[in-house]
C-alpha cells in the first residue's frame, strides 16, 4: 500500500455509488417494515435514527481507522461490515434483530461516505470544490439508482429481504475492486483526540462552527425528505403506485445527481458562497411547497427542483474544509461529518412523529425549516475561511 504518487478521485467512484445505493434502502422498504412487523410510523422512524447514530460513529471513528490501518484496510473493513449487515437485516426474523443491524449499516456505510472526502480534500491537485462536487456526484447517482433498482425488486414480489441481498452482494463487488487499486494514505495527519480537536479549534473555531451546523441541517433536511417522500407520496395520494413513489425519490435524486456535475463546474467560476445560498433558498421554498400542494404532479415537479437546490450544496461545504491547516482536514472533516450525520437522525425521526401526531403535510414542512436555518449561515463564511484559508487555495 504505497503511497499514490499521483491521486486520481476517479478510482473512488465505486465507493461512492455502492454508498448511495445503501444510503437510501431505508426509504423503498420502509413500508415492508412497517406491514411485516406490524409498527407504527412513529416505531419505524426509530431505523432511520439508528443508521444515522451508527453513521455518527463511523464517521467519527473514520478519521482514527485510516490513520492506525491504512485508507486501503479501512475501505476494506467496512465494505466487508455494510454486506455483512444487509444479508443479516435479509435474514433477521424480528424487529428487535433489524435495530442493531441497522446501526452497524450506517456505522460501515458513512466511513464509506465520508473516507472519500476527506482523501479528495487533502490530494486533489486541481479545484477542490469541482473536485468534490464530482465525487460526490457519483454518490449521488448511486442515491438515484437505489430506488429504482428496489422498486424493480419489490415489484417482481422478491421482497424486501432481496433488495438487501443484492445491496450485500454490491458491496463485496466494491470490495473486490478496492483490493486490485492503490490509495493514497492520510499522513501526517491528527488522530482523533482532545489535544488535535483543541489545536483545531483554536485555528478554525468559526470555520468548523459553521461547516458543522451547515452540514447538520442540510443532512437533517435531505434525509427528512429522503426517508420519507415515499411513504408520504402515497399517503397524500392513495392513487398513484409504488412504483410512482420509487420513481420520484429517484427522480429528486437524478436531480441532485445532475445538479452536482452543474454546480462542480460552476463553482470554478462563481464564488462558492453565493451558490449556497441561492440553492438553500431555493431548496426551502420547493421542499415547503412540495408538502403542501394538492396536485401530485406539480407536487413531483416541485421535488424535483427541491432536488436540483439541494444538489451544490454538500459537497460544496465540505470543500471548504481546505481552509484547515493539512494536518487537521481528516481529523476537522470527520468530525464535522460525525456530528452533522445526527442531523439525518433529527431530520428523519421528527417527519415520523409529526406524521403520527398531525399529518404527513405539516411533517414534511419540517425539511424545509431546517433549510431556512441553513441559509442564514452561508453568508458568514467568507470572514470564517478568507482569515484561515491557506494562501494557496482559491478564495471562498
Amino acid at each position: 500500500m504505497g503511497q499514490v504518487k499521483k491521486f486520481s478521485p476517479t478510482i473512488l467512484y465505486p465507493v461512492m455509488l455502492v454508498s448511495g445505493m445503501v444510503l437510501i434502502f431505508p426509504g423503498p422498504i420502509l413500508d415492508s417494515l412497517i406491514h411485516k412487523f406490524e409498527i407504527s410510523k412513529s416505531v419505524a422512524g426509530r431505523l432511520p435514527f439508528l443508521f444515522f447514530v451508527g453513521g455518527f460513529f463511523g464517521l467519527l471513528f473514520m478519521s482514527e481507522l485510516a490513520r492506525l490501518i491504512g485508507t486501503k484496510r479501512t475501505f476494506l473493513f467496512a465494505l466487508a461490515l455494510s454486506s455483512l449487515s444487509l444479508a443479516l437485516l435479509g435474514l433477521a426474523w424480528s424487529f428487535n434483530l433489524i435495530l442493531p443491524l441497522f446501526f452497524l449499516c450506517g456505522f460501515a456505510n458513512n466511513i464509506l461516505f465520508g473516507l472519500p472526502g476527506a482523501i479528495t480534500t487533502r490530494h486533489s491537485e486541481k479545484n477542490t470544490g469541482a473536485s468534490v462536487t464530482y465525487l460526490y456526484a457519483f454518490f449521488s447517482i448511486g442515491v438515484t439508482a437505489g430506488p429504482i433498482v428496489s422498486i424493480a425488486i419489490l415489484r417482481k414480489g422478491l421482497g424486501y429481504q432481496a433488495v438487501l441481498f443484492q445491496l450485500s452482494v454490491l458491496n463485496l463487488l466494491v470490495w473486490l475492486w478496492v483490493l486490485s487499486r492503490r490509495f493514497p494514505e492520510l499522513e501526517a495527519i491528527e488522530g482523533m483526540s482532545l489535544r488535535g480537536i483543541s489545536g483545531l479549534l483554536q485555528k478554525n473555531r468559526l470555520l468548523f462552527i459553521l461547516l458543522l451546523l451547515g452540514q447538520f441541517f442540510y443532512v437533517g433536511a435531505e434525509q427528512g425528505v429522503s426517508v420519507w417522500v415515499p411513504k408520504f407520496w402515497l399517503d397524500k395520494f392513495p392513487s398513484q403506485s409504488l412504483q410512482s413513489a420509487g420513481l420520484l425519490l429517484s427522480g429528486i435524486w437524478l436531480m441532485l445527481s445532475l445538479g452536482r456535475f452543474f454546480f462542480g463546474w460552476l463553482s470554478k467560476y462563481i464564488d462558492r458562497r453565493v451558490i449556497l445560498i441561492s440553492l438553500a433558498i431555493l431548496s426551502a421554498l420547493t421542499s415547503g411547497a412540495s408538502a403542501l400542494i394538492q396536485e401530485p404532479i406539480l407536487c413531483a415537479i416541485f421535488y424535483l427542483c427541491f432536488g436540483l437546490g439541494m444538489s451544490g450544496i454538500y459537497p460544496l461545504l465540505v470543500s471548504y474544509a481546505d481552509g484547515f491547516p493539512a494536518q487537521y482536514i481528516s481529523m476537522g472533516l470527520a468530525l464535522i461529518l460525525a456530528l452533522s450525520s445526527l442531523g439525518g437522525a433529527i431530520g428523519s425521526f421528527p417527519v415520523g412523529i409529526l406524521a403520527e401526531t398531525y399529518s404527513f403535510s405539516i411533517a414534511m414542512l419540517y425539511p424545509s425549516l431546517l433549510l431556512v436555518l441553513l441559509a442564514f449561515i452561508f453568508p458568514l463564511l467568507k470572514n470564517a475561511y478568507s482569515k484561515n484559508s491557506p494562501s494557496s487555495k482559491p478564495s471562498a
